[in-house]
């Protein structure tokens, strides 16, 4: 048996639906635990530092040659790797803006406000508007299909 991955975890089962979930950054690890028949096997009991023992462990398996998909050196460390420049994390965001997921520029965010809101209607508009619909009525078919309406979203947001 081939040791894949040295991790830490106070509850180990939380941890291994986390990476099934793939609700962590090592999408790596999180297809190998998909797509391959495992076994977990604890290394240490209660050490007294999590993080110093997930460090150690780490680099003695490395030292050893394990295949390993951690992507730290472990502990609460930042992956290592290649970090964009300032002017290319620039680059990226401009790039991105504007496309589903990714934020507006601040001028679209203006303009997007603005059509939001409407136009203001001059007091004199608003007397017209007030004037026209006062004393309307709606039909009971319409008064009905409004109430059945109102009920079934009160019934579906509860």
């Amino acid at each position: 048996m081939e040791l894949r991955y040295e991790g830490q975890a106070i509850d180990p089962a939380l941890r291994l639906r986390t990476h099934r979930q793939a609700r962590s950054s090592n999408s790596h690890l999180n297809y190998w635990l998909r797509k391959t028949q495992w076994s977990m096997i604890p290394l240490e009991q209660d050490p007294p530092d999590l993080d110093e023992a997930e460090i150690r462990w780490i680099q003695k398996m490395r030292k050893q040659g394990a295949r390993l998909l951690n992507i730290t050196n472990g502990g609460n460390t930042r992956p290592s790797g290649y970090h964009h420049s300032a002017e290319t994390r620039t680059k990226i965001k401009d790039t991105l803006m504007g496309r589903p997921g990714h934020p507006q520029s601040t001028a679209t965010c203006t303009k997007i406000s603005v059509a939001k809101k409407g136009h203001l209607v001059s007091a004199a508009t608003r007397a017209k508007i007030r004037a026209a619909l006062t004393g309307h009525r709606h039909t009971p078919e319409a008064r009905a299909k409004m109430s059945a309406t109102r009920r079934a979203r009160q019934h579906s947001s509860a």
